[in-house]
């Protein structure tokens, strides 16, 4: 139904400006080391995307190893919040999981029945949160009484 992706440009920037810095100045193998954590963490990093179809919010980060599907049924709350900007990636920590790439807006998921709490990060939450709504309005109205 919805689908939204953020491109992290200043990472993607840093990070290869990193790169070239280690590689003309660090001529020995600490150099290709360096090299080859900067290309990971690139392509892990680069990119999130959001969608929503069906029953099913999914979420993917870079070329797809980090990657979450979560019901919608299960979700209690759907809200947009600020996230502290630290970079990019994925942070646990007391607070609730962030997957994140680029600016301080987020979704909040929070499930039904226990403590858990997500943030996915999108350049679209309002949008975003608006569709989850919808579908779970939607998905109210099929049920049947007999």
């Amino acid at each position: 139904m919805m689908r939204t992706t953020q491109i992290s440009w200043a990472a993607i920037i840093i990070i290869l400006t990193l790169i070239s810095l280690c590689g003309l100045i660090l001529n020995s193998a600490y150099s290709y080391g360096i090299l080859l954590l900067g290309v990971i963490a690139l392509l892990l990093t680069c990119q999130i995307t959001l969608r929503i179809d069906g029953n099913w919010i999914r979420f993917t980060m870079g070329i797809g190893l980090i990657r979450g599907k979560y019901a919608i049924g299960n979700i209690e709350n759907c809200r947009v919040v600020r996230c502290f900007p630290i970079g990019c990636g994925v942070r646990f920590g007391n607070g609730p999981a962030l997957y994140n790439v680029a600016n301080c807006r987020a979704v909040e998921l929070r499930w039904r029945g226990n403590k858990r709490t997500v943030r996915l990060g999108t350049n679209e939450p309002y949008a975003f949160v608006r569709c989850f709504y919808e579908l779970k309005r939607k998905k109210r109205r099929r049920v049947v009484i007999i």
